[in-house]
């Protein structure tokens, strides 16, 4: 049926020495803080690209919006000389 002798790890592979798991052990936290630290930069540059996305069209909004008052108020003021001989 199956072969038990492949399913089986050799004598030295079965127990690892402190000094193997301290190892092993080290290497699966760098790799966890390498890919933590990817992750939270991937997150920061996310945050800082839709902040700076956000900013800027808020800006073109308020921009617009300043200059169609300031072309009103400066066709107001070019008005009033116009109309001034009428109430003469």
């Amino acid at each position: 049926m199956h072969n038990t002798a492949m399913l089986q790890r050799p004598a030295n592979e079965r127990f690892l020495t402190p000094e193997q798991l301290g190892r092993r052990s080290r290497r699966v936290w760098l790799v966890f803080a390498f890919l933590s630290a990817a992750v939270i930069a991937a997150g920061l540059y996310g945050a800082n690209f839709y902040g700076r996305l956000s900013a800027i069209e808020t800006l073109q909004r308020q921009g617009h919006t300043d200059a169609n008052l300031k072309v009103a108020l400066l066709r107001a003021v070019l008005e009033l000389p116009r109309a001034l001989p009428l109430l003469l």
